[in-house]
């Protein structure tokens, strides 16, 4: 382990021994699964993931369990520096994000399930001011802090204005940025990402577990997660219209044939890959006209 690694390892133990309490559940205090997909990502990014989902659980309320997925077939033995980590693996390489959170939904023991990327990181207390919502509404969500990857510049929130409460599924659709919540695992049930696409696989799910709520979750207007952005994530060229219309063009079938939400949530969820649909095309065919080749989606929305 290199030297800056020791470093974090020796902090995060010291968070440990702070942190430190009765590691058994308690009747009355949840358990709350993390689950973080894991692909050849940089040691500090994983480091600061791993730490932040213990500073952003209060102890006294719920239990945590974390899900390190490897999707790379990598050793992740140094990681495994507490007992509430747990060492999975797709057991293959590039297999993809959605298999991975699937391989740990399958196996993870809370009753709440919450979702992280291995470049992001939780803020302090969203587990702990989560948790609660999520038992009573099925459903929490809080806002966004967002960062551009290899900058400290934090570009804002996704939307500050938003006021908290329980909200519609009209509310999150409108919203049309990444949900990072805490689930009711009898609420996510069979819903499981979709293997085959490599693009909205989140939101595809968020819906399908929303739909499962009755359309309804709480919402916090407070960021308690960030969200890393690539700047190759800020365009979109040809290649790439063409795969997200294929992508889209799987979504839509599967909410063809998922029977067993509300209809008019799955009416709302359809309508919505529609527009988007329709979006990245109109988007493909502006690329095409002169002067526009190489110009990105955001210059698109203008």
């Amino acid at each position: 382990m290199s030297a800056s690694l020791s470093i974090r390892r020796s902090e995060y133990l010291d968070i440990r021994i702070r942190e430190r309490a009765d590691q058994q559940k308690t009747a009355g205090k949840p358990l709350v699964s993390v689950i973080i997909p894991v692909y050849y990502q940089e040691p500090a990014f994983l480091w600061r993931a791993l730490q932040s989902c213990f500073y952003s659980a209060d102890l006294a309320c719920a239990d945590v369990e974390v899900l390190l997925v490897a999707d790379d077939c990598l050793d992740y033995r140094d990681y495994h520096i507490d007992n509430r980590i747990k060492m999975l693996t797709t057991g293959s390489v590039g297999a993809g994000p959605s298999r991975a959170r699937n391989v740990a939904l399958d196996v993870a023991q809370g009753d709440l399930i919450a979702l992280l990327d291995s470049d992001d990181e939780f803020l302090p207390g969203k587990l702990a001011d989560l948790a609660p919502m999520a038992l009573r509404y099925g459903i929490a969500y809080d806002n966004m802090r967002i960062a551009m990857n290899g900058s400290d510049a934090q570009l804002g929130t996704l939307d500050a204005s938003r006021e908290f409460g329980l909200k519609p599924m009209a509310f999150f659709l409108a919203f049309d940025n990444p949900l990072s919540g805490l689930y009711r695992r009898d609420i996510i049930g069979p819903t499981r990402f979709l293997d085959e696409i490599k693009f909205s696989e989140d939101s595809a799910f968020n819906y399908e577990v929303l739909a499962r709520n009755g359309g309804t979750a709480y919402f916090l207007a407070q960021p308690r997660h960030v969200y890393t952005i690539h700047a190759a994530s800020l365009s979109r060229h040809s290649d790439a219209v063409q795969e997200a219309d294929a992508n889209y063009a799987k979504i839509i079938e599967h909410f063809d044939g998922v029977t067993d939400i509300d209809e008019g949530c799955r009416a709302e969820i359809l309508e919505n890959y529609a527009r988007k649909r329709a979006l990245n095309l109109a988007f493909g065919a502006w690329l095409n006209l002169p002067g526009n080749q190489g110009r990105t989606f955001q210059e698109f929305l203008g």
